[in-house]
Formats: C-alpha cells, sequence, structure tokens
C-alpha cells in the first residue's frame, strides 16, 4: 500500500518571507500527519509527502509566482 499526502515548501520552518499562515500552518500538520502515519504504517506501508511544485492560481497570483 502507498500513502501520498500533497504538501509544500511553504510548510518549511526555513522561511525568509512571513505570511500565508493559515495556509502554512494547515501543511506543516499535514507534514506531521505524514511523519506519524510513517511509524504507525512501518513494514505495512509507504508514506510520501510530495510538494507537486507551483501552479498558478488566485492564490500564488499576488505573491508574483508565475
Amino acid at each position: 500500500m502507498h500513502v501520498v499526502l500533497l504538501g509544500t515548501t511553504l510548510s518549511s520552518f526555513d522561511q525568509k518571507d512571513g505570511g500565508l499562515y493559515g495556509y502554512r500552518a494547515t501543511k506543516a500538520a499535514l507534514h506531521m500527519i505524514g511523519l506519524n502515519l510513517s511509524i504507525e504504517l512501518k513494514d505495512k506501508a509507504s508514506v510520501g509527502v510530495l510538494h507537486p511544485g507551483f501552479v498558478e492560481t488566485g492564490m500564488t497570483a499576488p505573491l508574483g509566482f508565475k
């Protein structure tokens, strides 16, 4: 079995800018869920948290991501 969670580098603690508090906090929580699942499912499933890359959306446009 494989478990894949869609994370983001924006939830990293190694950030140089602020903002997006709610988004970053929920993604950081998702990363913690991934860590806990990997511990609980050891030898039963592989768990991955993937950052699929930036997609231009209404959220990213004001931040200058193109």
